[in-house]
């Protein structure tokens, strides 16, 4: 009796000693599920730090690669990538790399980066892994943003300026679109009023199609689908349609509204124009659309409409990359790629 006893007492030893162990292993494994989870959410802020500073240095793309001008902006852009992983992260936070990528060669500019590629790593230290060595783990992430040329998904004026007027076009001046029909542009095809949806047109039409913006998408570069310009004097219906969308911005009111000097992107004086090719000698005149460009209202004097060329980031929009084929005009989209 007495053996059998010492058995069982030794049996239980046995099982306590299995219990803990077990325990003991079972809290192991709760403890690195949790460093494994501090881990992936600590990763997850480090990838939003790095999105989030490609994106705010990518709001001075295009920068040129070897200019001073060049220089002062990529100095710009890699404080505003510091800047932002400190708003989104902490001191832990460590800037590996920040990369200017994607060369464009544009005809004015030159050699233009496109793309600005941000590298951040983070050390995180694990609570419960030393219990079986593991002391921490070193988290890289990084994220790509190239700025694109918007070719699609935008609400386009009926109105047009050739690519030879937009090219001599010197910085900081303005356009005057004129609607006089006896004047020598209109004589010569640079009518500025376009006929977007090749239904014939009319003045309804293109009042409509000013004030809210015609919403089609338009195919480029592409001669098997021409523009044609709209008949007719539409001189009214333009000074109309100029008056609806000046008057309807309600920015800056101590200032005058929106100008070229300060604007809010989404005020209705900036209206996106098609910049063109004409490709016909003689009446109906006939356009090659080449891409989009946004301009500012600034007056309608003297039957013509006066308009300053911008550049405006939008953050939708049908894009691709910068080529000789897609024509940046200045309507830019910042997109993530990586």
């Amino acid at each position: 009796m007495a053996d059998r006893s010492r058995r069982l007492a030794k049996r239980r030893g046995s099982i306590i000693v299995l219990v803990a162990v077990i325990f003991v292993a079972v809290l192991v494994m709760a403890g690195l599920v949790i460093d494994l989870g501090v881990s992936y959410m600590r990763s997850a802020k480090l990838q939003n730090a790095a999105d989030s500073a490609a994106f705010a240095a990518a709001t001075l793309l295009p920068i040129q690669t070897a200019t001073s001008e060049g220089l002062i902006r990529r100095a710009e852009a890699e404080a505003m990538v510091r800047d932002y992983v400190l708003k989104n992260g902490d001191i832990a936070d460590e800037v590996v790399g920040i990369d200017f990528e994607d060369i464009f060669t544009d005809d004015k500019e030159g050699p233009l980066y496109t793309s600005v590629r941000v590298r951040l790593q983070r050390q995180v230290n694990f609570l419960f892994g030393p219990i079986i060595g593991l002391d921490s783990k070193t988290t890289s992430r990084h994220a790509k943003v190239r700025v694109e040329a918007v070719i699609g998904d935008q609400k386009i004026a009926p109105l047009g300026i050739s690519l030879d007027r937009r090219n001599a076009t010197v910085a900081g001046e303005s356009v005057a679109i004129t609607f006089d029909t006896h004047d020598e542009e209109v004589i010569n095809g640079n009518f500025g009023s376009l006929d977007l949806d090749g239904g014939g047109g009319g003045a309804t039409e293109f009042f409509d199609d000013y004030v809210n913006g015609y919403d089609q998408d338009i195919i480029f570069n592409d001669p098997s689908h021409l523009v044609e310009g709209q008949t007719g004097v539409l001189l009214g219906k333009a000074k109309t349609a100029f008056e609806t969308r000046y008057e309807a911005c309600t920015h800056f009111p101590s200032q005058g509204g929106c100008t070229v000097d300060h604007y809010v992107a989404s005020c209705p004086r900036i209206i996106i124009i098609v910049i063109h090719q004409r490709v016909t000698d003689n009446p109906p005149h006939r356009y090659l659309p080449l891409g989009y460009a946004p301009y500012i209202l600034q007056a309608f004097e003297d039957k013509s409409l006066f308009v300053a060329p911008l550049t405006l980031h939008v953050k939708v929009g049908k894009s691709l990359p910068l080529t000789d084929m897609t024509y940046d005009f200045g309507l830019l989209r910042n997109r993530l790629v990586e």
